[in-house]
This record gives C-alpha cells, structure tokens and sequence, in this order.
C-alpha cells in the first residue's frame, strides 16, 4: 500500500502539538478534489452577499472569525461549513497521529537549549511521530510518503529525517520514502492537516481541564473510517527520553541536538 501523510502543527497556550493525516493516495486524491469543491461553494455562497472570498481552511482563523473569515456569522456560516468538511473525512479512510509537549518541560529537561524550547520540542515530536509512521506502516506491509507544512522549522524536520534515516534504516528508511516541504496551495491536504492539528491543540485542552471534546472532532475520531492516535509527552518521559538519547550513539545524538539548537 502507497499511503501520503501530511503534517502540521499547532500550539494552544503552553502546548505544542505535532498532528499527521495519513492516507491512501487514491483516496487522497479524491478528497483533495471534494475539499476544494466545499471551498468553492462556499466562496460562490459568498459572492452572492458581496462578501470577501477565502483562499483555504484555516482552523484558528475559522475558529475565531477572524482573517479571511473575519465577516463571517457562527450560525450562519461557520458551522455549517466546519460540518461540511468534517463530512468529508468522515466519508475517507484517515489514520491520524498526533503528540503534544508543554514547552515549559521541555526547558526544563533541556536546559541547554541555545534558542529556547520551542525547536527541540519539534525534535522530540517529530522522533515520535515519525517512527510511529515508520511502524504503522511497516505493520500494513506499506511504504509513506510525508509532506510538512513550509514554516519556521523546516530545517528541523530535515535534520531530523535525515538522523532517523541514518539510525534506522531497515524500518524507517524502507517505509518513509520521504520527508518534503510544501504550502497549502500546492498540497490541499495540508488544510486537513491543518483540521486535525488544531482540533488535537483543542482536544488535549479538554482533556486537561476534564472537559467534553468538541463535536467538530467528535465526528471525525469516532467514524467507522478513522484511525490512529494522540498523547501527550509528560515530564516523566522527556527525562526517560533525555536518558535514551545520551545513551545513543554519539553521531545521532549530536544530530538530534544539533537540530533541536541544544548546545553540545
């Protein structure tokens, strides 16, 4: 099986939340083309009220009526359009995996971070999920190919698939075919992508404050045709995984390192 993933992130308060859509390339195909169908019925539904068009789904922005959904009604145009493209991965087979950290651990268990937590949060996130991508797919005899949304850290994920590459070639440099940058105009599924990480900012929320998760994710985790998974990382396990990585050899973990702009 020939599966795309697609990767984004997205941060809620002192979280930082890695999220990943993976799915068949068939599929995916035609889920790009139906998503770009919603969008364009929903900006001809806007022409006819003069009002401004969108270029794309954004989660936070839609969420909050604000940028290029600024003049929008909750009621009126929010939700419906939410529900819409929450029909649409409903209606896909989507596994999703997902991991958060909060930034504050992460400065603590790295205190030797040059610039701060926020980049070798990104390492930490990205060794996760990109070896449970390795794994899922080595357990369905299938290969992956990752895109990531283009960003502040896009040498980060490079490094970073670069080191893993090296240190596992048998697993996750047979299943993980490539790891590339793009923007939301050239891969439309970055937008659902975009769908999962902010909902999964939004999910590990509630979790915290024992809240009941939002229908708009609701819907989508608990249809016949999802699958996957999101954790989060606790300060118990950063400092198993800060042991792991001084204990690896001395050329990956000065990779790691070196990616996540921690002084060695």
């Amino acid at each position: 099986m020939v599966s795309w993933g697609y990767i984004d992130d997205s941060t809620k308060g002192d979280s930082l939340v890695l999220s990943s859509v993976i799915i068949e390339s068939s599929a995916g195909f035609w889920l790009e083309l139906e998503w770009k169908s919603v969008i364009d019925k929903k900006n001809a539904e806007l022409s006819k009220s003069s009002r401004s068009h969108i270029s794309r789904f954004h989660g936070a922005d839609c969420n909050a009526c604000q940028g290029d959904f600024r003049d929008w009604d909750k009621d009126r145009d929010q939700i419906p359009f939410i529900r819409s493209l929450q029909a649409l991965m409903q209606k896909y087979r989507i596994n999703s995996v997902g991991y958060s950290v909060k930034l504050e651990d992460v400065a603590e268990v790295f205190p030797e971070a040059k610039s701060g937590a926020r980049a070798v949060a990104h390492v930490i996130l990205l060794c996760y999920l990109l070896t449970t991508c390795a794994e899922t797919m080595q357990g369905i005899g299938g290969v992956v190919g990752l895109i990531h949304d283009r960003g502040s850290y896009d040498s980060v994920f490079e490094e970073v698939d670069k080191a893993l590459r090296k240190n596992d070639p048998a697993v996750y440099g047979k299943r993980v075919t490539f790891l590339q940058r793009s923007t939301w105009e050239e891969s439309v599924m970055l937008q659902v992508a975009d769908f999962m990480a902010y909902e999964n900012s939004k999910v590990i929320v509630s979790i915290e404050n024992g809240r009941e998760w939002r229908r708009s994710i609701k819907g989508v985790v608990e249809g016949a045709n999802f699958g996957g998974r999101l954790a989060g990382i606790p300060h118990e396990t950063l400092v198993e995984f800060r042991k792991y990585l001084d204990s690896c050899p001395s050329w990956f973990r000065g990779a790691l390192y070196r990616a996540g702009r921690v002084a060695i």
